[in-house]
């Protein structure tokens, strides 16, 4: 039998995923310890419903890949889509990710994100931010 998840997001909308998926989310892990049955639904409170998909659909591609990091980091189709996505998105992602307690995909976004950030001018990363910043 599959055993399946119940989420309710910032946004309110409930979802339902299996919960193989989500074994490397130690906020899970916990809940999960703690309550075998899942009745219930989980409050993310910090995590919006598209964010939540996102971090479904990684979870399911890092389970076809044989939950292997090297796999994961390395393949085109995770690498396609992080390239497709704008920093803002990649930076909720990271915050859900986080949230969540899911270190292998932390590690991933954090990897984006600085190769994105270490690549921009200082005007571009004042814009990017809506910040001033004082470089000397």
């Amino acid at each position: 039998m599959t055993k399946i998840i119940k989420f309710r997001t910032k946004d309110k909308n409930n979802y339902e995923f299996e919960y193989k998926h989500f074994i490397n989310s130690n906020l899970i892990k916990i809940v999960y310890d703690n309550d075998n049955e899942l009745e219930d639904i989980i409050e993310l409170s910090n995590i919006r419903g598209d964010i939540l998909e996102i971090v479904n659909y990684m979870l399911i591609r890092f389970f076809k890949l044989g939950n292997d990091i090297d796999n994961f980091k390395h393949d085109e189709e995770i690498y396609n889509f992080l390239e497709n996505l704008d920093y803002i998105i990649l930076f909720s992602l990271l915050s859900g990710v986080h949230y969540m307690d899911i270190p292998i995909l932390e590690n991933i976004l954090c990897d984006k994100l600085s190769g994105i950030i270490s690549s921009k001018s200082k005007d571009e990363l004042e814009k990017m931010f809506n910040i001033k910043l004082k470089i000397k």
